[in-house]
């Protein structure tokens, strides 16, 4: 089972600085689904949250331009996620760091291959870099 599905919305022209796409959390119990968000920020947010769970029991995190906080709380050995009135349970927390990952990878390789092949600069992505 994957947790996290994730796609950048390619336009003809990408903007590197704003990428768009949607996310989708589908966890052992609930679904959380946004479905037009600046991925970047989406996912710092989950950085945090998955880096601060480790240590604290409830973890806010902001993904800045969207209304709502993404809310991480962990219950013996589940993770709950919440966004909005949209919530959901994870039975296996460390496959869905993994995931995050993985995901954050591949948003940067993609718009590092962007900014390289229209001769623009590497946005810093310092939070999202240092993760993966």
């Amino acid at each position: 089972m994957s947790y996290l599905e994730w796609n950048i919305l390619i336009e003809e022209e990408p903007d590197l600085y704003d990428p768009i796409g949607y996310i989708k959390i589908t966890g052992n119990e609930g679904i959380i689904i946004e479905d037009y968000t600046y991925l970047d920020n989406f996912f710092a947010a989950f950085v945090e949250g998955v880096e601060r769970i480790q240590i604290e029991d409830v973890v806010r995190a902001d993904p800045i331009v969207e209304p709502n906080d993404i809310i991480f709380s962990r219950k013996d050995n589940l993770l709950e996620i919440e966004y909005g009135t949209q919530k959901t349970i994870i039975f296996n927390q460390h496959q869905f760091t993994e995931e995050v990952k993985m995901a954050v990878a591949k948003l940067i390789k993609i718009l590092d291959e962007f900014a390289d092949s229209t001769k623009q600069r590497r946005r810093e992505f310092l939070k999202l870099r240092g993760f993966s």
